[in-house]
This record gives structure tokens, C-alpha cells and sequence, in this order.
């Protein structure tokens, strides 16, 4: 990161990119809601996955517990989704509120906000990148040598 002082503290946001932020903030807004319409669709289906399992589990007498990929592993798997993304949801829900909030009443204490809600953002979906390509790689590695 570059020097605080080096910095330039003084920029003039014009009316185009104001036009710009407030549209970005919309749509920011319209993704946030159906990634929380995703997200309690996911966990219904958490709960159903749940509740299908106990009814398979009671129907074949255990002999599920055989089977490589059994039904709990897939419930872990929408715990672990919806425990992932419900941050970068929150996090775009919060840029776009306070964008807009902070456009329209020309508030700088809500503008500066809704950017660090953004840098928020954006650091998270930077780091779950990195680890998705690092888990892609030794997945790859670890192919080559079975």
C-alpha cells in the first residue's frame, strides 16, 4: 500500500460519476437481495437435506452409513456456503445502502463508509480467490502423483 502522505486528499467527484456510483450502488443493492434470497434457499434446503436424511437413515436401517458421500456431508457442504458467502452478501448490502444513502443526502462520513464497505468486499472475495486457486493447485499437484 501506497504512503498516507503521498497521497492526494483533495478529488472532486462530478456529476457522471455520481450518476455512476448511484446506478452501481442499485444494482449493488438488487445483488445483495437475491444473494439473501440464495442464501435462505440454501439453508431451506439445509433443513430439508437435513430431514430427508433422518427419514432414509430410518427407512434403510442405517445402511446408509455405507454409502462414500452420505447425505451429512452434504448438509456440512450448504453450512459451509452459506456460512461463506453471507459476509461478501452483508458487505455489498452495506456499500450499496450507504452509497446511496450518501449520494442523495451528500453526506462524506456515509460516502466514506460505503467505500470501506466496498474495500471490505473486495478483500474478501480477494482472499477466498487465493484460497480457492491454492486448494485448485494441490488438487491438481496431488493428481499427478496417484
Amino acid at each position: 500500500m501506497e504512503n498516507q502522505e503521498s497521497l492526494n486528499s483533495t478529488i472532486t467527484i462530478s456529476e457522471t460519476s455520481i450518476k455512476y456510483l448511484l446506478a452501481t450502488a442499485k444494482w449493488g443493492r438488487f445483488l445483495a437481495v437475491v444473494g439473501f434470497i440464495s442464501l435462505g434457499l440454501n439453508f431451506i434446503s439445509l433443513g430439508l437435506n437435513f430431514l430427508s436424511g433422518i427419514y432414509l437413515t430410518l427407512m434403510f436401517n442405517d445402511s446408509l452409513n455405507n454409502m462414500p458421500f452420505g447425505f451429512r456431508y452434504l448438509g456440512l457442504l450448504y453450512i459451509i456456503i452459506v456460512i461463506i458467502f453471507i459476509f461478501p452478501t452483508i458487505y455489498l448490502y452495506k456499500f450499496s445502502e450507504k452509497m446511496i444513502s450518501s449520494l442523495m443526502n451528500s453526506d462524506q462520513i456515509k460516502f466514506e463508509s460505503s467505500v470501506k464497505s466496498q474495500y471490505f468486499l473486495f478483500k474478501f472475495i480477494g482472499i477466498y480467490t487465493i484460497i480457492i486457486l491454492v486448494l485448485y493447485i494441490l488438487l491438481f499437484v496431488g493428481r499427478m502423483f496417484i
